[in-house]
């Protein structure tokens, strides 16, 4: 690869006058001066347009690579879980009921309350629910058989 020629730099950026082979160079270098490119499907943020595209093909990607889509925001996964997690972000099951702090996931949330408010463990499975389908129900008080009249 060698230097451009005066014939090769059609494409100049009229922010800083860098030259570009091509208008899609030239298109991609000018993000550069406006700061972060978004996804307009997840709305992660990119430093630049090359990683959005690839962002786009791989993270959100197609159904084949990321069979697993969100029925709210559309965005897909390549595992179940991972979906799992997202989606508790629309059910706002991850926003701390004390300081309305939101985290990823109800596991972080539940560190959060732990470490930032140093609740204790029953409350935080109280307010989150984590943990509510693997702990056993509590025993039930056993009323004593009324003595038969005989």
């Amino acid at each position: 690869m060698g230097l451009l020629t005066e014939d090769d730099r059609r494409y100049s950026c009229d922010v800083c006058g860098r030259s570009y082979r091509s208008a899609t160079a030239l298109g991609d270098h000018k993000h550069k001066h406006t700061g972060l490119t978004v996804c307009p499907l997840c709305r992660r943020a990119s430093s630049n347009v090359p990683n959005l595209r690839t962002h786009l093909r791989s993270a959100v990607g197609s159904p084949r690579k990321a069979p697993y889509e969100c029925d709210v925001c559309g965005r897909r996964y390549k595992h179940r879980t991972s979906l799992h997690d997202h989606r508790q972000r629309h059910d706002g099951r991850t926003v701390c009921p004390v300081c309305g702090t939101a985290a990823s996931t109800v596991y972080n949330l539940r560190l959060h309350l732990r470490n930032v408010h140093r609740l204790p463990g029953e409350q935080v499975r109280a307010l989150t629910g984590y943990g509510a389908r693997r702990a056993p129900a509590p025993p039930q008080p056993v009323q004593a058989a009324p003595p038969s009249a005989r």
